[in-house]
């Protein structure tokens, strides 16, 4: 029993004293990158890759939802290289980490940092790590580097064509109006199948409620709210930009029996529509970007105190900032 103790104890140790120099070596390693710092890996060059990003000393993944040219474009300019190429989605150039520190990221294109845009916060996601976002960028002197799928190595995930599909048929599916549903689609004369909700956005909703001729989009559904969870999906990675007659003239990455759809199980594409265009619907990302807060004294207030109608922090007031 004593032996068995001593051996317990020096594992105990040893694993303790390599944790140390696990961690100590990981310090060092990070020790001289600044926070929000980003970098390119996966590339066969440095001038394209998974996009990384430094956050509390810890190096994470970027989701591909809602990536674009203009993150990419800032990206590039960050690193000092010339303008994007490609703003690459599905982890083209590899996974990414199991960490993934952004998601749904959102920039005008002026922005100088990333953490400047609009994200859902550090960390916050519904993604996985084979949806790593990437660029290729343009080196100084304007030689374009793109992905090629016969040299790519054999750990890294092959680029995804977009495709169009000429013949594809529509309807809607599980809703309680006619004017919603779950979008079913039917390519050639193959089953109806799903479309992937990840990525699904008002302009490819816009575009199916006008081919039904039910309206305008009013609402892009991600979920299985209106059923289909045992349904096969056969579309994914769908792109509009909302004024297409009709889902055929949109592209797609992958279609057919083995598409596979990225984030939650339940991620099925869904639209309600509406007779009129919804154009009084908020748009959060507006608000978020251009609202603000401005500094107001209470005297100016159009409603009385009596009506609660500021927080209670408010109450608590100091009499010598309205002179008092």
């Amino acid at each position: 029993m004593d032996q068995l103790n001593l051996i317990f104890i020096i594992l105990l140790v040893v694993s303790v004293l390599l944790s140390v120099e696990c961690n100590s070596t990981r310090q060092r390693r990070t020790r001289n990158v600044r926070e929000g710092a980003i970098r390119l890996v996966g590339g066969r060059n440095s001038y394209e890759g998974n996009v990384e990003i430094f956050h509390l000393g810890i190096w994470g993944t970027i989701c591909d939802d809602e990536w674009d040219i203009k993150e990419a474009n800032i990206v590039c300019r960050i690193l000092g290289m010339g303008n994007a190429t490609t703003a690459t989605h599905n982890g083209e150039f590899g996974r990414g980490r199991r960490k993934i520190w952004m998601d749904n990221l959102y920039c005008e294109g002026h922005e100088k940092r990333l953490q400047d845009c609009r994200f859902d916060g550090w960390g916050v996601n519904d993604c996985s790590s084979s949806e790593a976002a990437g660029v290729a960028c343009e080196s100084k002197n304007k030689t374009k580097f793109q992905s090629l799928i016969s040299k790519t190595p054999a750990t890294v995930r092959p680029k995804l064509e977009l495709h169009k599909e000429k013949n594809i048929e529509v309807r809607l599916m599980g809703g309680r109006y006619q004017t919603e549903g779950r979008v079913e689609v039917k390519i050639g004369k193959g089953d109806w199948g799903l479309i992937c909700g990840d990525g699904w956005s008002l302009l490819e909703a816009n575009v199916i409620c006008q081919q039904l001729e039910k309206g305008y989009g009013n609402a892009a559904v991600q979920s299985s709210f209106f059923g289909g969870s045992h349904e096969k999906i056969v579309i994914s990675g769908i792109k509009c930009t909302g004024r297409e007659a009709n889902i055929s003239e949109c592209t797609y990455e992958s279609f057919g029996s083995n598409v596979v759809c990225p984030g939650r199980e339940d991620s099925i594409a869904g639209v309600i529509c509406a007779n009129e265009l919804p154009d009084l619907v908020p748009d959060e990302v507006e608000i978020e970007r251009s609202a603000y807060l401005e500094d107001r004294q209470l005297l100016f207030l159009q409603c009385a105190m009596e009506e609660n109608c500021l927080a209670s922090e408010a109450y608590k007031l100091d009499k010598n900032d309205y002179g008092e």
